[in-house]
């Protein structure tokens, strides 16, 4: 079946779940690129990431029955110098499904905006006071009264790089923010493919 070219906010979007993620990332106020860039993969193919958000972060847009890419595989194994273990970009993420039916298992750092496995994260209980983001951590995040989440250093380090805890209360109300957006998202109709 034939994904139906969908338009919004100016771009002629390959299919109509690329298009939600774009409203879904506008609602959450998290700045995006569609398909900025491409690159040359080391197997010579050609790959052309859909979603770059901050400026650096990838994403790669499937339908839910599709939990794995070869592009998006060998893009993230190319990302990095594997003899001094060296980064030099951003890896890329798939997500699968519109924003909602991800959601169910995955989380968004309202932090750095990554959106990644929920695994990632370090919840746990109800008494939980603080969770903890990977790529955070690696990036030393900051407040962020925008998104009125505060980070907390916490006593624990990784390496040389100190956690940042982000408050589990506040954090825990803005996912299901999100996830309260993503559901207008899906409710979403594109008339003649020209607006959400």
């Amino acid at each position: 079946m034939k994904a139906i070219e969908t338009k919004y906010k100016g771009y002629r979007f390959r299919s109509r779940l690329e298009a939600r993620w774009a409203m879904f990332f506008d609602a959450i106020g998290f700045p995006w690129e569609y398909e900025p860039e491409g690159f040359e993969l080391s197997d010579g193919t050609r790959y052309l990431p859909d979603f770059r958000l901050f400026g650096h972060i990838w994403y790669e847009i499937k339908p839910e029955t599709v939990t794995e890419d070869p592009k998006v595989k060998t893009f993230n194994h190319d990302s990095f110098d594997h003899s001094t273990l060296e980064v030099f970009q951003e890896f890329c993420t798939l997500l699968s499904g519109d924003p909602l039916h991800w959601l169910k298992n995955h989380w968004i750092c309202s932090q750095c905006g990554h959106l990644d496995m929920g695994a990632d994260w370090n919840c746990e209980g109800p008494q939980t006071r603080e969770v903890y983001c990977f790529y955070c951590d690696s990036h030393q995040g900051e407040n962020d009264p925008v998104r009125n989440v505060s980070a907390i250093p916490t006593e624990m380090e990784k390496g040389n790089l100190q956690y940042w805890g982000l408050d589990a209360k506040r954090f825990l109300n803005w996912q299901s923010w999100i996830r309260d957006e993503a559901l207008v998202v899906r409710g979403a109709r594109f008339e003649f493919g020209e607006k959400g």
